[in-house]
């Protein structure tokens, strides 16, 4: 878009929209910043207020930026250079799609947030070693092939198992494996 709008629109700047503006933000904040709710609170304050003017904004978004130490980040300081750019923005810019854009950017965050959970989970279930609480080879081997919250919603079971399940036999017939096993009431049971 930015390449087309240089070469068709030539007395034009490209310019993001507030909503492509603050789902970048988290991808160009310094880690270091990445948690800081305060800084997320004063950005949104300044950024969605709809009774600013751009003097206002200005000043505000300046202030964020040295409270926060972002001065010297490029992406920041380019993203709110123009004066002109801002008076044009907050003409055309009304309630129904600040709330819009709003609703956007929360859901994008929302997104990012349960991917990133699920991300730590998956980290967490691959590299996280059960504690095993009998000696059985199954409830071993299941901890090998279930997610960790998988095994533990299991494990129980298999404890119970062991404790009231004694082994008879085992043997093998082609690929599959036969187990003869003796319930607490003295009934065997067959399992392949």
């Amino acid at each position: 878009m930015k390449v087309v709008v240089e070469r068709v629109l030539v007395d034009t700047r490209h310019r993001w929209c507030m909503w492509h503006i603050m789902f970048k933000v988290v991808e160009k904040l310094p880690k270091s910043q990445l948690g800081n709710e305060d800084l997320k609170k004063e950005l949104n304050s300044c950024v969605w207020s709809e009774l600013i003017e751009p003097e206002e904004f200005e000043e505000s978004w300046n202030n964020v930026m040295e409270k926060y130490g972002l001065k010297d980040n490029e992406w920041f300081s380019s993203m709110f250079d123009s004066q002109k750019y801002w008076n044009i923005f907050f003409k055309r810019y009304s309630k129904s799609r600040s709330n819009l854009v709003e609703f956007l950017m929360y859901y994008n965050n929302a997104l990012d947030g349960q991917r990133s959970n699920n991300n730590s989970l998956e980290y967490l279930d691959f590299n996280t070693i059960p504690t095993l609480k009998t000696n059985s080879a199954l409830e071993k081997h299941a901890s090998t092939i279930y997610s960790d919250s998988g095994f533990k919603l299991i494990q129980s079971e298999i404890e119970e198992a062991v404790d009231n399940v004694t082994m008879v036999t085992v043997s093998t017939v082609g690929e599959n494996e036969i187990y003869v096993v003796n319930d607490k009431f003295s009934k065997n049971w067959t399992i392949s």
